[in-house]
């Protein structure tokens, strides 16, 4: 993100870090997206759960012990990781490559930066990182839809991403100390 200010800065001046930090900006009319987005990703991640096994006690026990910390991890994840990334690939790259590039070739070239972007992964396992790497240029178009509908708007973009980042980090953590059976 910083790297993407200070690129917008060296290209186009003050304005360029003006223009791209108002594009984090929330509208009116991104309210009822940011919901369904809201709804839609803790839901998914409640669902995948409860396929292995957590049952409705155990989201409530979840829940009454560790809401706040599921609340401060998603706020961080936004201000921390979401707005970071998202200015620096949405924000920056991918309006630079549709400049010389179709959307197609500008969002699987965006979608393999950010999956070598989490290179360390690696160190993770092969599974897990060509995991991660398609989950990447997937999600890359995804987060390219919506951007691309929301008037190149980031806001939804970096909800989105936070939402996606958070169960990852966030359930799992939770899964094994309540001995949920995640497989």
């Amino acid at each position: 993100g910083l790297a993407s200010l200070i690129l917008a800065y060296i290209i186009m001046g003050h304005n360029g870090v003006v223009t791209s930090l108002k594009r984090l900006v929330p509208h009116v009319s991104d309210m009822p997206w940011a919901l369904l987005i809201l709804v839609a990703g803790f839901g998914c991640s409640a669902v995948a759960l409860k396929s292995f096994g957590a049952t409705v006690p155990q989201f409530a026990d979840a829940f009454g012990f560790a809401g706040g910390l599921l609340v401060g991890h998603f706020a961080l994840q936004i201000l921390i990781v979401s707005v970071g990334e998202e200015l620096g690939w949405r924000g920056w790259l991918l309006p630079r490559l549709l400049e010389r590039s179709s959307r197609l070739r500008a969002t699987l070239i965006v979608g393999g930066v950010w999956g070598l972007w989490h290179a360390p992964l690696l160190f993770s396992g092969l599974s897990t990182t060509i995991l991660l790497f398609c989950s990447t240029i997937g999600l890359s178009f995804l987060f390219t839809w919506i951007w691309s509908h929301r008037s190149e708007r980031l806001f939804l973009v970096v909800l989105t991403h936070a939402t996606v980042n958070t169960p990852l980090f966030f359930w799992e953590d939770l899964a094994k100390q309540q001995g949920w059976d995640t497989g």
